[in-house]
């Protein structure tokens, strides 16, 4: 038997089932008792799909291959779309938004999963994803699209960072795999900056870095006492302050090799002072 078009009709003589061949290939249409579209299946050269209609007539879910990328495709009541679900050679593809943008989307690429939530106007604000190595990493946008906050869990500790309007990261507070606190602030080039820190003994300590990512100031408080260095541009000490261990304060200056030449202290008994040479041999004292 051959024909263009069959057609099922319920009891009642309604239509409910029509079977035809059209222009880009066989479907089946199913209706409703009151003879509306509520779902199409049908194979056309691109690959076959599956729609069905909310009761206005308006596509709200369609299933389909179209050549190599399988799509869940989800219309709001008045058909606009709202949702999507696909898989394609590059990978899975989950988003919900409008017809216009996308608020949230879900892909997994190469293995590595990615949501991204956007704003109204469908620029990506949000991105959470999951690296090769294990590495989940959070990062919120601005308006242009540029990473300037991220919250990371990698192997060597957890960290956030904070980044101008050029993507540069200009500030980061981490905790290392032994778990010692750090926060550290940067300049535009990367280098100058200043570090706080707590070492593994419970010691705070503070670095002060030039723009040539020199060591100038490191301050720092140890069960041995509170110091303050100064270093020249070479990065050579050249002045130390301190109150050591047993309370006596004291100051130290060297000359540009690093060798103390003058030192002058207050000792439970009185002040103290000491001068030597290049070689760091005392050349006068007092007392």
């Amino acid at each position: 038997m051959r024909a263009h078009k069959f057609s099922l009709v319920d009891g009642d003589g309604n239509g409910r089932a029509t079977l035809l061949m059209t222009a880009t290939g066989p479907a089946l249409n199913l209706m409703d008792t009151e003879g509306r579209k509520r779902c199409v299946c049908q194979v056309t050269d691109r690959g076959p799909s599956l729609v069905f209609f909310n009761k206005a007539g308006k596509k709200c879910t369609e299933f389909s291959q179209d050549d190599d990328e399988w799509g869940l495709y989800f219309n709001d009541d008045e058909g606009r779309a709202c949702g999507k679900m696909s898989m394609t050679t590059d990978g899975l593809v989950w988003y919900l938004g409008n017809s216009r943008q996308v608020f949230e989307e879900f892909t997994v690429k190469d293995n590595v999963p990615t949501i991204s939530l956007s704003d109204k106007l469908g620029d990506a604000r949000t991105v959470m994803t999951v690296a090769d190595d294990g590495t989940p990493s959070l990062s919120l946008l601005d308006g242009a699209g540029t990473h300037r906050v991220t919250l990371a869990n990698p192997t060597e500790g957890p960290f956030v960072s904070l980044s101008d309007t050029v993507g540069k990261t200009r500030g980061a507070f981490t905790v290392s795999e032994d778990g010692n606190p750090g926060l550290v602030l940067t300049d535009a080039t990367g280098k100058g900056c200043s570090t706080m820190m707590v070492d593994g003994d419970g010691n705070p300590g503070l670095h002060l870095t030039d723009s040539h990512g020199k060591q100038r100031c490191q301050l720092s408080v140890t069960g041995d006492g509170a110091g303050l260095l100064l270093n020249d541009k070479a990065a050579t000490r050249r002045a130390t302050l301190f109150v050591d261990k047993d309370d006596m304060p004291g100051l130290f200056l060297s000359d540009a090799a690093g060798t103390i030449r003058g030192g002058f202290g207050v000792a439970a008994d009185g002040p103290l002072i000491g001068l030597s040479n290049a070689d760091g041999k005392t050349i006068w004292r007092a007392p």
